[in-house]
C-alpha cells in the first residue's frame, strides 16, 4: 500500500490506538469453517513484530489517538497514553494516509 502512495520507508509513521503493533486479520472462508486451512489463533495472522518495523524504518506510535489534522501547516497532533499519563505530541507530514 505504501508503495502505491509512492512514500518512502523511512518517511512512515503508522498511528494507532492499539496496544500491539498492527495485524492483518484473516478472511472467515468456508475452508477455514471446514477446517482446511490454519486457525487464526494457531498462527494464521500476519503480525509484524516491532523489530522488522523499525528495520523498515516505520515509525509506530501506539496507544495513541489523533486529536486534530492541521492540513494548512501539515501536522498531526497526538494525544498519547502509553505510559498511564496523557502526552501530547505533534507529528509534520508530507503526505498524510487515512
Amino acid at each position: 500500500e505504501l508503495c502505491f502512495h509512492k512514500i518512502e520507508k523511512e518517511q512512515c509513521c503508522v498511528i494507532s490506538m492499539e496496544q500491539a503493533v498492527p495485524y492483518e486479520r484473516p478472511a472467515l472462508t468456508k475452508a477455514y469453517i471446514r477446517g482446511l486451512v490454519e486457525s487464526p489463533k494457531l498462527g494464521g495472522m500476519h503480525c509484524m513484530d516491532m523489530e522488522t518495523l523499525m528495520r523498515r524504518r516505520v515509525d509506530v506510535k501506539l496507544c495513541s489517538k489523533v486529536t486534530r489534522v492541521d492540513l494548512e501547516t501539515r501536522e498531526v497532533y497526538l494525544e498519547s497514553t502509553r505510559f498511564g499519563s496523557a502526552l501530547d505530541d505533534v507529528i509534520a507530514f508530507k503526505k498524510l494516509v487515512i
